[in-house]
């Protein structure tokens, strides 16, 4: 979540700064209009020059002013939605046009760029059935396999990486939210890779039979401990070897991703080398 609203209050900071940056423009084109104008009329001469000028400025300082309004206006509406939405998972498109004020087309629109500049961490909007969702998105990881015990992988890892992600939003430790958003994304490579290479499915029983579950359970432990208002050293320590864990489970993946490509990084080394050969001899 800090990661969240440090975007937020960025982008706001941002807006605040156009808006300022472009009413200066404006008010210096309008200050060279000014001069401009006097001067033609007290020496009699053109203002083909000073025209130019005043309305470059006139421009960049409209688009800023424009630009920072948006920004602006979107992250307030974000900030207006989370408060809408309080705890919910969830929230109907029809309660937020109502409490907005905005259209569905806008208030989808609003929610797409929102949902792209990342205020919104693992947020998806259902426009099927007119519905925000905070959680995992299945269509992102879907599998396109014929292969049923392929299918029946996925859809088990998927469950561990859905939660794995729901129990993240909740994780204050910054450095923890981190590790596991690199190990959800490693682990959507993982099997988006296997969904599209069936024949890879054995070498990664271990990480959906083991590692996932295991790190889902690690995790919930980790939640369970971090919402005790008074911990004892050992709470602690469990916390601590939890975060030390993660960086292990982190590592497995990332070897293991390497490992599902290791064939076309060699055939590609040696496409490499064939072709600095055939250079030589050019």
């Amino acid at each position: 979540m800090k990661k969240i609203n440090a975007k937020v209050d960025k982008a706001t900071a941002v807006g605040v700064l156009q808006v300022f940056v472009g009413g200066a423009l404006v008010i210096i084109s309008v200050i060279i209009a000014l001069v401009g104008m006097a001067w033609t009329f007290i020496f009699d001469g053109t203002a083909s020059t000073v025209g130019i000028v005043t309305l470059i400025c006139t421009i960049l300082g409209i688009t800023l002013i424009m630009r920072g309004v948006m920004n602006y206006k979107l992250a307030s509406r974000f900030r207006k939605i989370r408060k809408i939405m309080s705890e919910s998972d969830s929230i109907k498109l029809p309660t937020l046009e109502r409490e907005l004020g905005m259209s569905r087309t806008k208030l989808v629109n609003t929610l797409q760029r929102q949902i792209s500049r990342g205020y919104w961490l693992d947020t998806y909007l259902d426009e099927e059935n007119g519905i925000l969702v905070q959680g995992y998105n299945p269509t992102h990881l879907k599998s396109e396999s014929d292969n049923q015990v392929v299918n029946e992988l996925i859809s088990k890892a998927n469950g561990y990486i859905h939660k794995m992600m729901t129990i993240n939003r909740s994780i204050t430790d910054e450095e923890l939210t981190i590790q596991v958003d690199t190990l959800v994304s490693i682990s959507k490579q993982v099997y988006s890779y296997v969904d599209k290479n069936p024949e890879k499915a054995n070498q990664v029983r271990q990480l959906s039979n083991y590692f996932l579950p295991t790190s889902v359970e690690l995790l919930t432990t980790y939640l369970e401990l971090q919402e005790q208002d008074v911990k004892s050293e050992n709470m602690t320590n469990s916390m601590n070897e939890i975060k030390d864990m993660m960086n292990t489970v982190e590592a497995a993946f990332r070897k293991q991703l390497d490992a599902l490509y290791g064939d076309k990084v060699m055939d590609a080394s040696v496409e490499i080398e064939v072709m600095k050969g055939i250079m030589k001899n050019v």
